[in-house]
């Protein structure tokens, strides 16, 4: 139990898989944790408590014939191009209605058929006011209203207690817009409600999910053919890293550690005992680690010391640990405090599959040799186990491949669950269908957390008015693309954008440099103007450390799902004024010059 593991979301899913074996079978610790807490676990555990099945309801082909999409919280032309072309082909090809809401005028705003800009922290309003328009309009989906009527009046009764002008005012959107796009979403034949970061990444994201999921209920969504939700992952294999168990809460197939009968299936098929507690996440890792408790840290892939701001103690907390191992193709900030550094190839030199966001799983080919001494990831697992005695043998990806289809049946074959959301509705309802199901005592928590329960709202700050948000480019994924010095030459600007508005109130131009001020600190930074942009709204990519914008923000970790936001925080900004010195020595006075002669070969 003082050992723990984090592994990137992008290494393949045989790598996670045989990762979290290695760490539950080899070395008895559950403290494992991947990317997917940044954000993508608030999707998944959301999802897999309402319908039973963590991912994607919906596909990528079904989304390209979608007649209505939603799209909120997400910049996808930016963050996932390649997936947002069947977005931009429902749009083109089939006249689909594009909803798209935001804080900023994105880029796929600006293809938006119906566009909603919502202020600031307002993401749980406006689903809250589509909610209520549908009902409002009496379009609620006639199934969905038949079958589980008390679920439906509370629903109505929860929507009833929010005006009109208070949504439209706390949304920063008019009312008509909000009652448009619900009667789009809810006379849809196969509408889509796609979520990214905007709200997965922020407070409250788990009960904004479930808010989602009770839009989908009440227009239909998850009853008519073809449509569905899609929630939008960050890093190439998040899905699949949770799919394989990457995480404390699940075994591989999303199957419940805290199933005793699940793990006895799992330790007998890996002739090992696994542990029994239900393990730590990363920022318990983190918060166990400064207390002393964690006493070695395997890190795959991962870089939290680069990623997380200084409010999370992340380097406090390494200190404190005595055995560090990083395994990565570069030398990271965290990889230069580990005690040993294993070198591991690329996603080009090795093979697997990654699970898209569709639940897809997709097979990779090594186009490379791995350089020097690095191996896969898979390999290195494979002979630390055999060092340790209890090795793990495995001849290539293939037969680990073989493996998962055993223990997880049909994964391969994208079989997934079915939707079921009986048990949710009974749960956050009990008088709806209460006979169908028995609780036992240890579900009483989770049926308290099954409703969506109060809308976050956050009044602007008067010392830091601002909002300062970390935000993805085009052409950067996460930090390591920076190294590519291609890349840098399209985009290496680590500048602060700020819209038109607050750049002539500041008297700020481009390529000027600002100050901006946190409860954390202060940094200076230089200034890119961007339209787009709200008063009040400031973004800084997140690829980059230099300037340390990010060590301005606070970190946060949802108590029930342990995700972690960090990306947001309120600020000041001031405008910095440089003297030009070459400028201030021409206006001399040249009488008090002549009056202070300085001394021959005297500094200047």
């Amino acid at each position: 139990n003082a050992i723990a593991g984090l592994i990137s979301g992008r290494c393949t899913n045989e790598e996670v898989y045989l990762f979290q074996k290695f760490m539950r079978s080899v070395l008895g610790s559950n403290n494992i944790d991947t990317a997917a807490r940044y954000g993508h676990m608030n999707s998944v555990l959301a999802m897999h408590h309402a319908l039973g099945v963590g991912r994607s309801t919906t596909s990528f082909e079904k989304m390209a014939l979608s007649d209505v999409i939603l799209m909120i919280g997400s910049n996808m032309t930016e963050t996932n191009p390649v997936s947002c072309l069947r977005v931009k082909k429902a749009k083109a090809e089939f006249n689909a209605k594009l909803i798209v809401a935001d804080t900023w005028q994105t880029n796929i705003m600006a293809l938006a058929t119906h566009p909603l800009q919502m202020a600031v922290h307002s993401q749980g309003l406006l689903i809250h006011g589509l909610i209520k328009a549908v009902i409002q309009k009496g379009l609620a989906h006639s199934s969905f209203v038949q079958k589980y009527p008390a679920a439906y009046e509370a629903l109505r009764q929860s929507v009833a207690e929010s005006s009109e002008e208070t949504i439209a005012k706390g949304s920063g959107l008019p009312w008509e817009k909000i009652s448009e796009a619900a009667e789009l979403l809810a006379k849809s034949n196969r509408g889509t409600i796609l979520w990214g970061e905007g709200i997965v990444s922020e407070k409250g994201g788990y009960q904004n999910v479930l808010r989602l999921i009770d839009l989908a209920l009440v227009t239909g969504l998850l009853e008519k053919e073809g449509a569905g939700l899609h929630p939008i992952c960050e890093e190439n294999n998040e899905q699949g890293a949770v799919d394989m168990g990457g995480v404390a809460e699940f075994l591989p197939g999303q199957i419940p550690f805290s199933e005793p009968s699940a793990r006895a299936r799992f330790a007998a098929a890996w002739q090992a005992e696994l542990p029994e507690n239900v393990g730590s996440s990363l920022p318990e890792i983190l918060e166990r680690a400064e207390r002393g408790e964690i006493k070695a840290l395997y890190v795959v892939g991962e870089n939290p010391l680069g990623t997380l701001p200084v409010s999370m103690k992340v380097r406090e907390a390494l200190e404190n640990i005595d055995l560090i191992i990083c395994q990565d193709p570069f030398l990271t900030e965290t990889g230069e405090m580990a005690d040993f550094i294993l070198p591991a190839a690329t996603f080009a030199e090795k093979e697997g599959t990654f699970t898209d966001m569709q639940g897809k799983p997709n097979r990779v080919l090594q186009a490379f040799d791995p350089r020097g001494e690095a191996k896969p990831d898979w390999k290195i697992f494979c002979d630390l186990s055999k060092h340790l005695g209890q090795p793990l043998q495995y001849r290539g990806t293939d037969e680990i491949s073989q493996e998962i289809a055993q223990m997880v049946p049909g994964y391969y074959r994208e079989e997934h669950p079915p939707v079921q959301f009986d048990r949710y509705l009974s749960e956050r309802f009990p008088s709806e269908v209460a006979a169908r199901h028995r609780f036992s005592p240890g579900e009483e928590e989770r049926r308290k957390s099954s409703a969506p329960g109060p809308i976050l709202t956050v009044a602007p700050h008067e010392t830091f008015p601002y909002s300062l948000t970390l935000g993805r480019s085009l052409y950067h994924s996460g930090k390591m693309s920076t190294r590519d010095t291609g890349l840098m030459k399209i985009d290496d600007k680590a500048t602060l954008r700020i819209g038109t508005a607050d750049a002539e109130a500041l008297g700020v131009k481009p390529e000027d440099t600002v100050k901006i001020k946190s409860p954390q600190g202060a940094v200076e930074v230089s200034v890119e103007i961007t339209p787009a942009l709200p008063k009040g709204l400031l973004q800084f990519p997140e690829h980059f450390n230099q300037p340390p914008v990010k060590d301005l923000l606070t970190g946060e970790a949802d108590p029930l799902t342990h995700v972690l936001s960090f990306k947001r925080e309120p600020v000041a900004l001031e405008k910095v004024i440089k003297f030009n010195l070459a400028v201030m020595s021409s206006h001399a006075d040249p009488v008090s010059s002549s009056e202070t002669p300085r001394p021959e070969g005297s500094a200047s």
